[in-house]
Order: C-alpha cells, then structure tokens, then sequence
C-alpha cells in the first residue's frame, strides 16, 4: 500500500520580516548602491545596482538620526509596517526603506465592508504592535503592496522614544486616527451594527479588542492567545480580499506610466 501526502488547506501566508540589523553606512552616499528612477513626496525611488536586481527601495534624505534609534526602528519588524533597509551617513544623512508599490488613497472608493474590515485590521495589528513595544511613534502615510498588504510608513525624523507609561491621550489620539481613516475609506459603506460599534468605541477614546492584544490596565495592553477578535475586525479576510483591487489599480498605474 503507497502513502500519500493529503493535501493541505489552502490558507493565507504570514509574512515575517527577519530582525537583522540593515547595514550602516559611513562617508558613503546613496547613490553608490541605488539609481534613482523616480520621485515620491518624501524622496526618490531608487534602483539597488546592479539594475538586473529588479529591488526598488526608497531613499529619504533626513536631518538626522543616531544608530541608537535607527536600532528602535529596525526592532520594530512586522509585516504591516515599512522596514528600512539601509542608513547612510556622508554630508547628509539617508535613510533607505523598503518600496511600496500604490497609496491606500489609491485603490478608494472601497465596496465592501469586509475590505474595510480588511484593511483596519491590517492597521490594527501594526498599531498595537508599536504599543506594545511601548515606542512613541508617529505616521507618515499608509501605504499597499501588490499582495494586497497594509503599510504603515512611520516619520522617520520622529524620535522614537521608549515610554514605559504611554498616557491616555496618546491612545486617544490613536483612536481619533484610526477612526478618520475608517471614515474615509468606508465613505460609500452602508455600516452593519459591528462596525457602528467599533467606531463608538473609537470615538470615545478607546482601542477595542485586537486579536492578540487584552487590556490589564487603562494604560497598558498584554498578549493574550485567548482574547478574541472585535466582531468587525473578526470580518477580515486579508490582504486576499484587496489583490483584485489592488492589482487593477497597479496596472492601471503602470499603464500611465505612473512609478
């Protein structure tokens, strides 16, 4: 009798960046090791020499930043979060970080609520990830990659400060942030009764449950294996949810000749 492997389920893969520390660069430019090939609002795509890599990261010229926080920042991997790659110091300081392809402001107006749901989600695990690193961290922009995968891009000229005791306003202010962004993307949605409850509980300063997180205290959120999903974080499908959207927004993108 022969054995045969059953087949598996068919399930989404999780991303793990790797933690390694990204090279540190010194008396060295950017431009040694990327071609630009295109502008963004915070600096310039560049192509990793040689050209046949295909890797396009972003180089970002910032005023400055000691290795003690670029170390913070690097510590910070997660999926949902932009990773840098590289820092450079010559007479300017350069920071590289990876390249993500579109704008969550690209692929608007959404349809469906679970793609709503989908995204928040994807904020959601990054957000509570800073907190629980207890880091004092501000955002940039939200960006979406080709796989359909929610990116935080954090201010990198924002000294990320360790704060053991994070204080209620600053949750509040997260809050107040992730509320606007649900308001804008969900702009067309007809809300279910879940969804109207997750923005109450936004709107009056709190952080409703995540999938790993659980409150032990008004100032401080535990792992937890056993706390559930909020109800309309729990609608989630992904970043599976967002590819069919996403890859016509990129080829209309690239059809424009758009970077």
């Amino acid at each position: 009798m022969f054995l045969r492997r059953k087949p598996g389920f068919l399930r989404e893969s999780v991303l793990t960046p790797a933690k390694a520390m990204p090279p540190v660069y010194l008396k060295r430019s950017p431009l040694s090791d990327y071609k630009p090939v295109g502008v963004v609002s915070s600096g310039w795509i560049g192509l990793y020499r040689p050209p046949l890599s295909g890797q396009l990261a972003v180089v970002q010229e910032i005023k400055e930043m000691d290795l003690k926080h670029f170390r913070v920042f690097c510590d910070l991997a997660h999926q949902n979060i932009v990773r840098p790659l590289a820092i450079y110091y010559d007479e300017l300081v350069h920071i590289v970080c990876e390249y993500v392809e579109l704008s969550l402001l690209d692929i608007l107006p959404l349809s469906t609520e679970i793609e709503v749901a989908s995204i928040m989600s994807q904020l959601y695990d990054a957000i509570t990830t800073l907190i629980s690193h207890s880091v004092k961290f501000r955002i940039k922009t939200i960006r979406i990659s080709v796989r359909g995968v929610i990116k935080l891009v954090l201010d990198w000229e924002y000294e990320p400060r360790i704060d053991r005791e994070p204080r209620v306003a600053s949750y509040e202010l997260i809050s107040i942030y992730l509320r606007g962004i649900m308001a804008t993307i969900g702009d067309s949605i007809e809300w279910s009764d879940d969804a109207i409850q997750f923005q109450d509980a936004l709107h009056s300063g709190c952080l409703p449950q995540a999938s790993v997180y659980i409150y032990i205290s008004p100032f401080r959120l535990k792992a937890g294996a056993d706390n559930p999903k909020h109800k309309f974080l729990a609608k989630s499908e992904g970043r599976i949810a967002l590819t069919r959207r996403v890859s016509l927004v990129s080829r209309i993108k690239l059809s424009r000749g758009e970077p």
